[in-house]
């Protein structure tokens, strides 16, 4: 073991600028062994324990810088998943309305009617009734569902109605000319105009069975009743013919 008063001695002069050697012979004037001066010499002057420590200190500052590290990423996820958590409660408790642009696309419509998924179609409806076309371009749009009922607006636009040539031949045959079958026709698309083109209307359907309406529709089977108003609460200008 290390004499103490002599560690105290060489620490002492070593403080003041003193190297080993000088400091070492003063011992062994004063009557110390080399042996002990050299023990003591070892804990005083040996550099081993100061690198350690700098090794230390550097190990801690990089754990620091770690921690620090760490700390700041645990921050940015909470940022993250704060936001995608506050997102979560903003779609599931107002969630985006879906909509569908069918376009003329009749199969999507009727895909959609099924759920009543908020969607739009438009088309031209074609059909004949003994010998007299009707063309009417119509805009079918879903709503959504209020009071659990499919709200439908439906917008009744151009319609041009002509004869087949099967039936132009009947009225030739009945005697009328050419100019008179033109006036005849001329005066149905008048009147035709007056009462159900450009109308539109809004109607809230049973949602079990929305898309039998739909399909309906398509058949041609229009219903601007006072009944059909009356069950389905419509409104708009159709239903003021």
């Amino acid at each position: 073991m290390a004499n103490q008063e002599i560690i105290n001695y060489l620490e002492k002069w070593k403080e003041k600028g003193h190297n080993l050697s000088s400091i070492k012979r003063n011992l062994l004037d004063r009557g110390f062994s080399e042996y002990e001066i050299n023990k003591a010499a070892e804990i005083v002057f040996d550099p081993a324990p100061k690198i350690r420590r700098k090794k230390l200190e550097k190990k801690m500052r990089s754990v620091e810088r770690k921690k620090n590290f760490l700390k700041f990423l645990l921050f940015v996820l909470g940022i993250i998943f704060l936001f995608a958590f506050i997102t979560f409660l903003d779609y599931y408790f107002n969630p985006e309305p879906v909509f569908w642009d069918c376009s003329y696309n009749e199969s999507c419509f009727i895909l959609a009617s099924e759920k009543c998924i908020p969607s739009n179609f438009t088309n031209v409806f074609n059909f004949e009734f003994f010998g007299v076309l009707q063309s009417t371009e119509g805009y079918y749009e879903i709503r959504g569902i209020e009071n659990e009922r499919c709200k439908l607006f439906s917008y009744y636009g151009e319609t041009n109605i002509t004869y087949s040539e099967e039936f132009k031949q009947e009225l030739f045959s009945q005697g009328l000319s050419e100019e008179e079958i033109w006036l005849s026709l001329e005066e149905i698309n008048e009147q035709y105009d007056s009462l159900a083109e450009y109308k539109n209307s809004t109607c809230y359907y049973p949602l079990d069975n929305f898309s039998y309406f739909v399909n309906s529709w398509f058949r041609g089977e229009i219903d601007i009743s006072s009944s059909h108003k009356k069950d389905y609460n419509c409104t708009g200008s159709i239903y003021e013919i």
